[in-house]
């Protein structure tokens, strides 16, 4: 039992060691697969039925892999996530910000929450949100501003209600 916590410590340490080159790698194949959903979401709400009888075979096959392709970004970021982000998920967010997937979550997380993860990604490029593989360095310098933005407007918000008096409060 020791002898196999010693060596899985020590394959953690050694992919913690190699972080870098493996996130490029990791990186260049989830750019791949943001660059197909971007496509994919630029189709709107085109059928594989319709691109087959329009004859753009590119866009069809882009359509029918749709899942496919979703679901690959989505394993792309759980293995960033759990093996290459030390302290986990939560050490690359910054209050309750996550911009670990999208450069600032605000839009797409608040107009496409239903379906799967793949029409999540689709949605989410629909209304504007960018999808990208960052390191946790990146994810966190991305979602400071968002927080402190969030928080400068939670301090003005209790501000206002603590300097609220009088009658003029409940009118």
């Amino acid at each position: 039992m020791q002898a196999a916590q010693t060596a899985a410590q020590a394959v953690l340490r050694s992919i913690l060691d190699a972080a870098g080159p493996i996130h490029e790698q990791l990186a260049a194949q989830a750019a791949e697969n943001i660059s197909q959903l971007e496509r994919i979401a630029a189709q709107g709400n085109a059928s594989l039925a319709d691109l087959v009888r329009d004859g753009d075979t590119d866009a069809a096959r882009l359509h029918a892999d749709r899942e496919l392709i979703g679901t690959e970004l989505l394993n792309l970021y759980n293995v960033r996530d759990t093996a290459l982000f030390p302290g986990g998920l939560q050490a690359a967010r910054v209050g309750h910000f996550d911009c670990t997937r999208w450069v600032d979550p605000n839009a797409p997380e608040h107009h496409h929450r239903s379906g799967t993860i793949t029409e999540g990604f689709i949605g989410g490029l629909q209304v504007g949100g960018r999808l990208w593989f960052p390191t946790a360095q990146l994810a966190k310098e991305a979602a400071a501003p968002l927080f402190d933005e969030w928080q400068r407007g939670a301090e003005h918000a209790a501000a206002t209600r603590r300097n609220a008096g009088g009658i003029a409060a409940f009118t």
